[in-house]
Order: structure tokens, then C-alpha cells, then sequence
């Protein structure tokens, strides 16, 4: 699932390197990719290469039952933040990391190098449904800049 796509001629994400228009951050909550750290490298056509995932499937409820095929799209603008209270998750972009559990320790499967913090969603999308069913939950998205590649994965209380 797309959860967020980010343009990368915005000079406030110093993304300009990758030489690709839009970043996607890409995740899935009913695939088995879920239970781990996912890898994948941008390609210049826009597409994807998958680097590390886990294999397997979900069950069928998770991560909640009737589970939406999509969620409607919404634009959003990027803005300063103050420091969300203790507890609450929110979305983010860039800036000093606010994550419930802490940052992991995530190096890039091209050169090993550690990863940059890129983004955190919170589970509140969109409409009345929510991206996992749980308000504790965060997805967080890390880049390596040299190689164009995003490691997604998520947190929960």
C-alpha cells in the first residue's frame, strides 16, 4: 500500500540526490511483510526492487476484519510541528524522529551503512477507518540516500 508519497524536489527533504520525482513509502499490513523490516530500492521508472522482506502470509482478520482494499486519498502540506504530548502517535516527515518505542538500528541491505529517519504515519487515515486498528501503532519509514533505498516497518504499544 502506498501510505504516503513524497515529492522529492521539495528542498526541505534533501531528497534531490535520488534524481526520481516522487518517493513512495510503501507498506502492508495484510501481507506477511508486516512482521519484519521491509527493504526496497527506488528504481528510476518509478517502480520498486523488493531487498528484504518476510515471507508467509497473514491470517485472515489481520489486521482487522473487513480491512478496506484502499484508503481514499488525501493531500497534505508540510509544516513545522511542535513536539506531540507524551503517548500520541502521529504523521511525520523529517525532523527529530517523535516515535512511541524508539528508533531502530536500521542499515541499508545495499552498503550497510545506517539509514536516516525519512517518516512516521500514525494509524489515523483518512475517512472512518484507521491504517491497523491500534492508535499505538507507527509505521516508520528510514532512507539511504546513496542508494535509494527505503526500509519500512512498523512499532505498537
Amino acid at each position: 500500500m502506498r501510505m504516503m508519497s513524497l515529492d522529492a524536489s521539495d528542498e526541505r527533504l534533501g531528497l534531490a540526490a535520488l534524481r526520481l520525482s516522487r518517493v513512495p513509502l510503501l507498506f502492508c499490513w495484510q501481507c506477511n511483510i508486516a512482521q519484519d523490516v521491509t527493504q526496497y530500492r527506488l528504481r528510476s521508472d518509478g517502480g520498486i526492487e523488493l531487498l528484504r522482506f518476510k515471507r508467509g502470509t497473514q491470517g485472515p482478520d489481520f489486521p482487522y476484519s473487513d480491512y478496506p482494499v484502499f484508503f481514499p486519498e488525501a493531500r497534505f502540506e508540510l509544516r513545522a510541528v511542535p513536539q506531540a504530548p507524551a503517548g500520541s502517535a502521529r504523521h511525520q516527515v523529517g525532523g527529530r524522529p517523535f516515535v512511541l518505542q524508539g528508533l531502530r538500528d536500521i542499515r541499508c541491505k545495499v552498503c550497510r551503512r545506517k539509514m536516516r529517519f525519512l517518516a512516521s504515519i500514525a494509524d489515523n487515515a483518512t475517512g472512518k477507518r484507521t491504517f491497523a486498528g491500534n492508535s499505538g501503532v507507527q509505521t516508520l519509514f528510514h532512507l539511504c540516500l546513496e542508494d535509494g533505498v527505503v526500509a519500512s516497518y512498523h512499532e505498537c504499544d
